[in-house]
């Protein structure tokens, strides 16, 4: 095929070809790298946490009704399909640094280093705070004012639970009370394992509670959405746009979980499911967010929920 064996990569016994056509030198990654313990389902259901466990699920469906019943999944399924080609591209440059450093321990900002120098490894390091800032005031805001809501009815399961009524600053301010101290423990594995489950299990948990109230209040979704806008003004669509593009902010993350998978040379591939997936999964849930509460659907879905049987 054009290629010739040229030597071994340091002291790996990795053999390195070079392609005479091209003078480009070829080698065989998998012998590099070392294999995890994790297999494909699970590598899949928890790249599938890490994007659902957010809550940027929950202002999909005001984010659908910004960009119109087909515009706002296009916008969906462009950006999910955009998050999978970059994240194949991030890890085949990975791969490539990895073959060339020796080290299999690289993090995002490193890999970012290599690409762009010292300002750009920077640059990708105060970004990559900025959006984990962001995340944590995503959660604030949405805890702050369901909470509050909440506590203000007396037969509400926050009311039950004997939580005074606050206001919804306050109820950030306790949520951060409780947020800081567990930061100590996010370097052990499996506590940070346990919030992502209660993470994705408290939003999945919001979205059936969603559907349920949905569909008892507005059980016509088809007739609801022969009503509803195909598509909506620019200025609408890239109001709503920075939903989207949270939905799938993972490539931060995306370095562990690759490492911790059996058959590395797959993550690419789980990953594009795991996008997939989420991807349709959320536009459902947009879809029918938008149509059981139409043009008044609020930035949190949860804010439409009114006094009710489901409620209660």
């Amino acid at each position: 095929d054009g290629t010739v064996l040229v030597g071994e990569l340091r002291d790996s016994k990795v053999p390195v070809l070079q392609a005479e056509a091209t003078n480009l030198y070829r080698i065989d990654v998998s012998g590099i790298l070392s294999p995890g313990t994790e297999s494909n389902a699970n590598t899949m259901v928890t790249t599938t946490k890490v994007i659902i466990g957010g809550v940027a699920p929950l202002f999909v469906p005001w984010a659908i009704s910004k960009e119109g019943l087909l515009g706002g999944p296009l916008a969906v399924l462009f950006v999910g399909t955009l998050c999978a080609y970059t994240v194949r591209q991030l890890v085949e440059y990975k791969d490539a640094v990895v073959a060339e450093t020796g080290r299999d321990d690289l993090t995002y900002v490193d890999i970012a280093g290599h690409a762009y120098g010292p300002v750009g490894s920077a640059l990708v390091l105060v970004m990559t705070a900025l959006n984990s800032l962001g995340i944590v005031a995503a959660y604030l805001g949405f805890i702050g004012p369901t909470l509050s809501t909440l506590s203000s009815s007396p037969t509400s399961m926050v009311s039950a639970f004997g939580i005074p009524d606050m206001t919804s600053e306050h109820f950030q301010l306790a949520a951060a009370a409780l947020i800081v101290p567990l930061n100590s423990f996010a370097g052990n594995a499996r506590f940070l394992s346990i919030a992502a489950y209660l993470g994705a299990a408290g939003v999945f948990a919001a979205v059936a509670f969603t559907c349920a109230y949905g569909f008892s209040v507005n059980p016509d979704v088809l007739a609801s959405w022969s009503k509803l806008p195909l598509f909506t003004t620019p200025t609408q669509f890239f109001e709503s746009s920075g939903v989207v593009t949270l939905l799938f902010a993972m490539h931060f993350a995306i370095f562990p979980i690759e490492r911790a998978m059996r058959d590395r040379e797959g993550f690419t591939q789980v990953v594009a499911k795991a996008t997939w997936f989420t991807a349709a999964a959320n536009v459902a849930f947009g879809c029918l967010g938008f149509a059981f509460f139409g043009t008044e659907t609020s930035s949190v879905v949860l804010d439409n929920i009114t006094s009710g049987t489901i409620t209660k």
